[in-house]
């Protein structure tokens, strides 16, 4: 999930892991959002006004640059939710998704890992090294559509998909940036290991009835 420096968000996010942590332990992979976009933003306009970056290479070194530019950008998001969280959060934030955690903390904080991979496939390598089979996805969307919502007023909206119905109207292929509800390469791993995806937007009191296994509105993906 991306965090947004509304701290009222942040704060009321971390209050209801702590309240529903009584028989859980969240692994939260914290996105870039809104920062790491805006952060690419400015990398890839500095790296093109640059002298620096030449020849055939450029475009490559352009990507890789504003991909370090995002992960950093989910360090900072990570250790807010980290402030919010106090002593209740794990004391270190996770770089290496398939690194095994052993703590009693209800909250372990992880942020990106490396360019090529996003923070979705961070929390399905995460998710896949503690044996967990669900990963919930809190994103700027309510459902799945099968077309952009934004630009396709007709788009349809699924509560349930397969993962074989999902990756046949998807890129095949992340990039940093890339606008879709699930990344690509992530999807994939989860099909490989059998984890399903609930995708759900950044409303609290609809996350809330789904931590509490009320209906809710979002998208499985996967089973």
């Amino acid at each position: 999930m991306g965090i947004s420096l509304d701290p009222w968000f942040v704060h009321t996010f971390a209050e209801l892991l702590i309240d529903h942590s009584c028989d859980h332990q969240y692994l939260v992979t914290v996105g870039g959002g809104s920062t790491a976009r805006a952060y690419n933003r400015v990398a890839e306009m500095l790296a093109q006004r640059s002298s620096r970056y030449n020849g055939l290479a450029k475009a490559r070194q352009v990507l890789a640059l504003r991909d370090q530019v995002g992960i950093e950008a989910t360090v900072l998001n990570a250790r807010l939710l980290q402030v919010a969280l106090g002593n209740q959060a794990y004391r270190l934030l996770i770089r290496d998704p398939s690194a095994a955690v052993k703590t009693r903390k209800p909250v372990i904080i992880g942020h990106g890992f490396k360019p090529g991979r996003s923070t979705d496939w961070c929390a399905v390598e995460r998710a896949r090294t503690a044996m967990a089979d669900l990963v919930i996805n809190v994103s700027n969307v309510l459902r799945v559509f099968d077309k952009d919502p934004r630009k396709h007023p007709s788009a349809k909206p699924f509560d349930h998909l397969t993962w074989e119905q999902y990756l046949s109207f998807i890129p095949k292929e992340w990039t940093p940036g890339l606008s879709t509800p699930f990344d690509p390469v992530a999807s994939r791993l989860a099909r490989q290991w059998n984890i399903q995806v609930a995708v759900v937007s950044g409303d609290l009191n609809n996350l809330k009835k789904l931590l509490e296994g009320q209906e809710f509105i979002g998208t499985i993906i996967g089973g």
